[in-house]
């Protein structure tokens, strides 16, 4: 989805790098083949241990590796590169698998970061540089009336715990569809991220500017077509009536990655 930006006058000039901290992570073996046929969706499993997407773009992989949170953060894509989907499965080395064990989500995060940018640079030959853009977005704020948030008990047995990495924050669970969400140690982080990538946002991003920094659990329901269903609320009245948040227009600088260079995929 297009949208207008502003560029901003400092270009940041990034290198592609694979590494976390001062160690480069590649796959062991990986397979990337063009999906032929229909998508039989299965849930993606991103880990430092494997890499397994069904259903992969290249928009996507760019998404995962840099930590975007949308397409709209990706620029001078070749249109080949927008629509062609493939079947990933990668596997992390024994040494990987054995550093990985006992790190926070965080940490595993940043390594499955680190495997997919070699993976790009390996096999599609992707390069790229960085810039810092300004967005409109949405800001996640709390309403008049104040937040009406549960704080996730300390001893919560997933609080503070490492958890399979395809989480988007160390011990939080989250379900979402259909017009409802619960969450459990979530954090608003998070939930801004989260989101972002709904269809009520309209493409827009949605950034934290709540300043509430506990772990918390919620469950929102709302209408995802409030001309139809008109029981419940729209999406932004639940946020209000519900959790004591809104949304607000303003603009925000956000990183964006720009394609320098990029080629299919070399063959398995």
């Amino acid at each position: 989805m297009s949208r207008r930006h502003i560029l901003m006058s400092c270009i940041l000039s990034l290198p592609l790098t694979h590494a976390y901290g001062q160690k480069q992570y590649t796959y062991e073996v990986a397979s990337i083949k063009p999906l032929h046929g229909e998508v039989h969706a299965t849930r993606p499993l991103v880990t430092p241990e494997e890499l397994r997407l069904d259903s992969a773009t290249l928009p996507g992989l760019i998404t995962m590796a840099y930590g975007l949170r949308l397409d709209t953060q990706i620029e001078k894509l070749p249109d080949w590169a927008k629509t062609t989907v493939y079947v990933i499965d990668a596997k992390a080395g024994e040494q990987t698998v054995a550093e990985a064990k006992g790190l926070s989500n965080e940490e595993r995060r940043r390594i499955s970061q680190a495997e997919i940018q070699s993976l790009l640079a390996e096999r599609f030959h992707l390069q790229v540089n960085h810039t810092s853009k300004l967005f409109p977005v949405y800001a996640l704020t709390i309403a008049k009336a104040g937040p009406k948030l549960k704080a996730t008990p300390e001893e919560n047995p997933t609080h503070g715990q490492a958890s399979d990495s395809s989480q988007p924050e160390q011990g939080a669970h989250i379900m979402s569809g259909f017009g409802k969400m619960v969450v459990t140690n979530g954090t608003m982080a998070i939930f801004a991220s989260q989101l972002s990538t709904m269809r009520e946002t309209g493409g827009w991003m949605v950034v934290d500017k709540t300043g509430l920094t506990k772990h918390y659990d919620w469950e929102l329901t709302w209408s995802t077509d409030p001309a139809v269903d008109t029981s419940k609320p729209s999406l932004f009245t639940a946020l209000q009536e519900q959790l004591g948040l809104k949304r607000e227009q303003d603009k925000a600088a956000v990183d964006v990655v720009i394609i320098d260079h990029v080629e299919k995929p070399t063959e398995n």
